[in-house]
């Protein structure tokens, strides 16, 4: 069985309070993740490995924490913009692997 090599998707963001979405998910916590947009890390990894699967810059890049354009924004948002740009140029598996961490910031 043949099969492409890939690097596992990462996206740290650090742990605040009080408001924690995974996938897009609302999560029963006393936490959330801090981050420019909403801070969504499954839906960051996931939005990354679709742009390294397409050759494309990270979320990162194209999405800078810089530009106040992006502040509070869903990371649906993110999601949708990396599956239109790579629809064309990548087959979708069936199968996705990611790695979430969340570090607590004291």
């Amino acid at each position: 069985m043949s099969h492409r090599e890939s690097i596992l998707p990462e996206d740290t963001e650090r742990i605040l309070s009080p408001r924690l979405l995974l996938a897009g998910i609302p999560v029963d916590h006393d936490k959330e993740l801090l981050g420019h947009s909403d801070g969504d890390v499954v839906l960051h990894a996931l939005t990354d490995a679709l742009l390294s699967a397409g050759g494309l810059p990270d979320i990162g890049t194209l999405f800078p924490d810089t530009d106040p354009a992006f502040k509070d924004r869903e990371s649906s948002f993110f999601l949708l913009v990396a599956l239109k740009k790579v629809s064309s140029s990548i087959k979708i598996n069936k199968e996705l692997r990611l790695c979430v961490k969340c570090k607590l910031v004291m």
